[in-house]
C-alpha cells in the first residue's frame, strides 16, 4: 500500500475523546444481559482498588468482600459497573473516561500472569509485534461474546477490529491497547473508528 492510500484510510480514525460525558446506563442497554466474562477480571479490579487505596472498605466496594472464582462465568454487565467504581476509586479526580483508560492499562499485564493468558503466550516471545498478532486469542476463552481480529499495517502499526465489545471499547479497550506498549517502556498512539458502540477498528 502506497503511503498516500495509508494516509488516506487513516483519515476516517480519530483521537478517543476521554472527557466527553459519559452514561453507564447507556453502555448497560447496550449490553445483553447474557453477556459473561471471567471471574479473574472482576478479581484484578477488587485487587488494584486493594493496592491503590486500601483504606476502602466493602460499604463502596461490596465486591471486597465477595467470592469470585477466577474461571467462573459471570456477567459482564457487573463487570462493567465494577469497573467504573474502580476507576473512580483508584483515579479520583480524572474524568471518568480516563479512569477507565487508566485501568485498562492493567489488562495485558494481569491476563499475560493468568493461568489462560500464560497458556497463550509462554511459548513466545513478549515483542509487541507477536503480543498484538496473538492478543485476540484472549477472547474466546475469556468472555462468552466479542470476538478480534489483528491486522500488521506497517512497522510498529497494527489494526484491531473488535466486534461485540460491550465493555467501553472507546475508552477501556483504548487502555488496553496501549498496556503493552507502556510495558514495553513505548509511547502509544491509538486512534478508533467505531461502527455502533460495540463494534470498531484501533489503529495502534
Amino acid at each position: 500500500m502506497a503511503p498516500q492510500d495509508l494516509a488516506n484510510e487513516r483519515d476516517d480514525f480519530r483521537e478517543p475523546d476521554f472527557h466527553k460525558p459519559f452514561s453507564l446506563a447507556t453502555y448497560l442497554a447496550n449490553t445483553p444481559s447474557d453477556v459473561t466474562c471471567k471471574g479473574l477480571f472482576f478479581q484484578d479490579f477488587v485487587q488494584a482498588v486493594r493496592t491503590a487505596r486500601p483504606q476502602v472498605n466493602a460499604q463502596e466496594l461490596p465486591e471486597l468482600e465477595r467470592k469470585v472464582a477466577a474461571f467462573a462465568d459471570y456477567p459482564l454487565r457487573g463487570h462493567m459497573e465494577l469497573a467504573v467504581r474502580a476507576a473512580g476509586l483508584i483515579y479520583p479526580g480524572v474524568p471518568i473516561r480516563e479512569g477507565l483508560r487508566r485501568v485498562g492499562w492493567r489488562m495485558f499485564p494481569s491476563f499475560v500472569d493468568s493461568l489462560v493468558g500464560k497458556v497463550i503466550f509462554t511459548f513466545v516471545s513478549m515483542e509487541l509485534d507477536k503480543v498484538f498478532e496473538l492478543g485476540p486469542r484472549a477472547f474466546p476463552p475469556s468472555m462468552s461474546h466479542g470476538r478480534a481480529e489483528s491486522e500488521h499495517v506497517g512497522p510498529q502499526h497494527w489494526r484491531i477490529h473488535f466486534r461485540e465489545i460491550y465493555g467501553f471499547l472507546d475508552c477501556y479497550y483504548v487502555g488496553a491497547m496501549e498496556g503493552p506498549i507502556r510495558r514495553a517502556n513505548k509511547r502509544p498512539a491509538v486512534k478508533l473508528r467505531l461502527d455502533s458502540p460495540s463494534d470498531g477498528t484501533l489503529d495502534v
